[in-house]
């Protein structure tokens, strides 16, 4: 059997032993810094995650982020007209009417035949809802009727500086007669010229509150 005998260590070796053990301590130092950082970094996060968490779900009476939030965020109506690029109509209360536009000869025979009744809503103690604009070359008298409609209707004429110069409210949808229609009631401007002519659904003209003479921005 052979038996190993230790070599006495020189000067090299011991130098050589030193320098790993202090690399060692070095690398051993560095990870641990690392590993503080990080962990400091993501519990900074945290926090900050969970206060956000904090004020946007407090219940709190005192606090008025909620309302805030509700106050700023868009209208499902917005929403809409914002993607579909439609136009808004304004009363002087600062109330909105988000309009579609009918400005073909095919869009305004049509008009909202076939369609389900109007969105309307309140926000911030304000009436939104959506209605249709139909716009003519020049002020004339404009006979309309309810064909086809599924809805009640109050139907509004302006004149070219969209100022109201007739309101017909609460035009019935059963007044179209289908096996009759030149027996259906025929809604009419009279000697009052206009140009545009807004419907939105009954009862509302009595909500916003419009007159003849009063006049709609268009934004």
């Amino acid at each position: 059997m052979h038996l190993r005998t230790k070599r006495k260590p020189n000067k090299k070796n011991i130098s050589r032993l030193i320098f790993s053990i202090v690399l060692t301590f070095i690398f051993i130092a560095v990870v641990f810094s690392l590993g503080n950082i990080k962990k400091d970094s993501f519990g900074f996060n945290s926090v900050k995650q969970d206060e956000k968490k904090e004020i946007g779900t407090s219940t709190s009476p005192t606090t008025t982020n909620i309302d805030s939030t509700q106050e700023s965020s868009p209208s499902p109506i917005q929403e809409y007209w914002t993607l579909n690029a439609g136009s808004v109509l304004t009363t002087k209360v600062d109330e909105k009417i988000f309009i579609e536009i009918a400005s073909t000869s095919e869009k305004q025979e049509k008009g909202l035949s076939g369609k389900n009744k109007l969105m309307e809503f309140v926000k911030d103690q304000k009436i939104r809802t959506e209605g249709m604009l139909f716009v003519f070359d020049k002020p004339e008298v404009l006979n309309f009727w309810m064909k086809d409609m599924n809805f009640d209707l109050d139907i509004i004429w302006l004149d070219e500086n969209l100022k109201i110069v007739h309101v017909e409210k609460n035009a019935l949808a059963s007044s179209y007669n289908k096996q009759n229609p030149a027996n259906s009631t025929i809604y009419s401007n009279g000697n009052n010229l206009a140009k545009y002519v807004l419907e939105i659904n009954s009862g509302l003209s009595s909500k916003l509150n419009l007159k003849i003479g009063d006049s709609l921005i268009m934004q």
